[in-house]
Formats: structure tokens, sequence, C-alpha cells
């Protein structure tokens, strides 16, 4: 609906058929409109209209019963209806009309006249017994959103506001004016405005389709607060064709996460020199031991502690990943590297650790190459491995391909674990998620491993994605694109 045709509804709920004025007019109030417009037409009939008509003037009174509804509704319009009745009989015995006309045949006119004026009359009594339930549900519909602690906006198919709700005024400080001829890009943040409109431009492109965007918006004090909106495309609904808008004013949230995410980073770098340090020290020990001849259990103590060590490491370095991440300081160095190679090298340091598990490779030729960062795509393939060991109890089979794709090379790591429920396959990749119906206390990990995978995947312009079945094993895999 575009801001003309509110206008023009508006105009027409104040000064045509208004509701609110209507259910309020008293029945003297009634009975006199009705009168003095009924009156009135009978004036304007003798001094204006040509007086040697023969005919009454039944469309002026249906216009009178008309004019009466709009101002005090069914009502009204019974009066009125009452009173040009009343003004036809008078008229029937008045000249001209009582010497040209046939007064049995007018009699009857004027009967069917009133039979139809009782029946818009009737009309009129049902249509505001319907408004008057749109009255009262639109009332509780305002009453809901007005006090709301969401703002709430409609645009139109450009993105201008056509309408607001006064629960803006709390969350921005603006007036309903304020946003005339404004466009809801106008108060975004520089930063966040391309991503808005391209979202935007996407969305309307998809009807009935939601979306949820966190951006900033200006204040009327301007400062910048943010903001989660949700919109929704109506415009193809008839009783609304607009872009919905509601938002909530998310800045504490947005701040504490971002107050967790660097105490986290901070935590964990401060974490990894010491425990660094202790690494050295371990290795060192046992190079010392080893020469001095010490018993194999002391140096099977010494490789458990470094063992822990190493978990330890990975999990520190797995957090500051995922913060780096959030805050798109997670570095890449793009060159040309041969992906089977890459594979290899990721099964040759997998085998060294667990000597006892068959992995077996299956990889595409020629070569294909990729440009890309080596140490990040290992990253990704040593997850997928640790991961195919990690939940695959009592499994020492796992299978690694490279398959070549419509441009793209994928790789696919295969095992024959406890596999993941099909409805759990879409969160995999969500960050700090772990699967549920794994048993407690049995696989440990923060579930932060898919997530950077992924994110690292997503630089690289590839998919990734994972195939299983519960019981039966898991196929992780990723696409990237081929160097032409």
């Amino acid at each position: 609906m575009t801001k003309k045709q509110l206008h023009i509804n508006s105009f027409v709920k104040e000064n045509i058929w208004n509701y609110k004025k209507m259910s309020k007019r008293s029945g003297l109030e009634s009975f006199l409109f009705a009168f003095l417009v009924t009156t009135f037409a009978v004036l304007f009939k003798f001094y204006v209209l040509p007086a040697t008509s023969d005919k009454l003037p039944y469309l002026l009174f249906f216009a009178v019963v008309m004019i009466s509804a709009c101002f005090g509704g069914y009502r009204c319009a019974l009066y009125a209806s009452v009173c040009t009745f009343l003004a036809a009989l008078v008229l029937l015995f008045t000249p001209p009309y009582v010497s040209q006309v046939f007064i049995k045949p007018s009699l009857i006119q004027s009967g069917i006249f009133f039979i139809e004026s009782l029946l818009i009359t009737g009309l009129v009594y049902h249509i505001q017994l319907m408004q008057k339930r749109m009255y009262k549900s639109e009332i509780k519909f305002r009453g809901i959103v007005e006090k709301a602690g969401e703002g709430f906006f409609m645009l139109d198919r450009e993105g201008k506001i056509i309408y607001s709700t006064h629960s803006v005024q709390p969350i921005l400080g603006y007036a309903e004016d304020d946003f005339n001829e404004k466009e809801l890009s106008d108060f975004l943040h520089p930063e966040d405005l391309e991503g808005f409109r391209l979202a935007l431009m996407k969305l309307i492109l998809h009807k009935g389709t939601i979306k949820k965007w966190l951006c900033r918006i200006r204040t009327r004090g301007q400062e910048w607060i943010w903001t989660e909106l949700t919109v929704s495309n109506l415009l193809e609904d008839t009783a609304i064709r607009a872009l919905v808008v509601h938002f909530n004013n998310v800045t504490d949230r947005v701040v504490k996460a971002k107050q967790q995410e660097d105490f986290v980073h901070m935590a964990t770098h401060e974490l990894k020199s010491p425990v660094t340090v202790l690494k050295g020290f371990l290795q060192l020990l046992v190079s010392r031991i080893e020469k001095e001849g010490a018993s194999k259990d002391y140096l099977a103590m010494l490789s458990k502690m470094n063992l822990q060590l190493d978990k330890l490491l990975n999990l520190i370095g797995d957090m500051l990943d995922s913060t780096r991440i959030k805050a798109g300081e997670l570095n890449h160095h793009f060159s040309i590297f041969n992906i089977n190679l890459c594979v290899k090298e990721c099964v040759d340091a997998t085998k060294a650790s667990f000597p006892q598990h068959r992995i077996t490779c299956n990889l595409a030729e020629p070569n294909p190459l990729l440009k890309g960062d080596k140490d990040r795509i290992e990253q990704v393939i040593n997850n997928f491995i640790t991961n195919a060991i990690k939940y695959s109890p009592g499994k020492l089979d796992i299978k690694i391909s490279t398959i070549r794709e419509d441009g793209f090379v994928k790789v696919l790591v295969k095992d024959e674990g406890i596999g993941i429920p099909k409805a759990k396959l879409k969160q995999v990749f969500d960050r700090f998620y772990r699967v549920d119906t794994l048993p407690k206390d049995t696989f440990q990990g923060l579930g932060l491993g898919l997530f950077i995978a992924s994110e690292i995947i997503k630089v690289h312009q590839g998919y990734i994605g994972v195939n299983s079945e519960e019981g039966r094993g898991s196929e992780f895999w990723f696409k990237l694109p081929l160097d032409t």
C-alpha cells in the first residue's frame, strides 16, 4: 500500500465514514440531521430543479438516506427513511404533483421506495456491526503493537517509510513526521548500508520470505544503537502491499557479546604462552631422561603429559581462531598448491599419531591445483580426519577422496562411526554446537572445529557439508574452485 493510498484511506475514515464519530451521535442529533437534510432536499426540488417534473425526487431522497447513514449510521438512515417517505406523501398532495399524477400508483411507488430505504438501513446496520468487530480487533492489535518493546515500520518497494508506530519513538527518539519521504537506509550506519540494500533487494525478489539483519541505526540524539531487524515481504498481499519491518534495541546484548569475545581472546592468548613454554620444557625433559636411560614408566607418563598439552594447545588454538573469525581477524595467506599433496601430508601426520587406523586415499588425477591458504585447508582436512577417528570408536577404516566436479575439487572424508541424526545435520557447523544425542562425557570438545572449518571454506569461496545417518557413519566434504 502506497503513502497516497494510506492518505486516501485516512481521509475517508476521518471525513466520510467515521465509525467512532457515528457511534457517538445521540438519537436527537441523528433525528435532527435527517430532518434537516430531508427539508433541504424538498426545498432544493422546489426552487432549483424544474417544477414541471411530474415525478417525485426519489433519487434525491435516496441520496438523503445515504448521507444520513454516513453521518449517524443505521439509526440516522432509519430516521431519514421515515422523513423522506413522509415528505414523499406530502408532495403527492401538493401542486403541481396532485394535478399531474395518479395517487394510487404514486402511493405504491412511495411504499416501494420506503421498503428499499429500509433495506439500505439494514445493510448499513450490518456494515456497522462488522465494522464494530473490526474496530475492536484493530484496537486490540494497535494496543499490542504500540505497547510492545519493538519498533514497527512499513516500507514501500523502494524502501521508503510509509508508516511507523508510536513504539518507535522510545527506541529512536523520532516522531512520525520525521520519517516523511525518508528511506530506512537514511538512518543506517554507513558500514551496514550496502549489505542492507543488497539483502533488501534479494528479499523483494522472493515474496513471503522473512529476513533478519543485525545493524546500527542512528537515533535522534545522533547516537548509534545496535538493532535486530526482521523484515517480511508482504508486497503481494493485497491488504498490506508493503515490506513490514519490526526491530528492537539489542545494543546491550551486542556489547556484552563483544566483551565476552574480547575476554576469551585475551584469556586464550595469555594461556597459550605459558602452555607453549611448558611443552618446550617437557620435550627437553623427555630428551634428557632418554639420554640418562630412565625407565619406560617415566617416559610413558611424560608422553601422556605431552599428549594432554597438545590437546590443551589445540583447544586454545580453536578458541583463538573462533574469536578472530568473529572479529574478522583470521589471517589467510593465499598461494597455489596441490590439494592431493595437501591430503597426503595430513594423512601421513595422522598415521604417525594413530598407527592402528587404516586410512585409504582415492585421489583425483591429474593433481588438482587450488589458490588458497594451504595451512588453513590442512586445518580443515585434519579436523575432518580427527573427527572421523574420534567419533568412530572401534572402527579403524577411514576413506579420503578427491573428485573433480564442474570447475571445483571436492574433498571427502568418510568414516564408519556413530553418525549424526538427520535433524541435527544443519547445525553441526554452528559455533559451540555439539550433537546432544551423543553419550555424555564420552566425546570431549568445545564444538568449534567444524565452525572454524566452515568459516575457512567460506573465505575460499567454497562449499562445505556432511552426509550422515545415525549409526552408519558420516561423510564430511568441502568443495573449492580449481585454479584456472
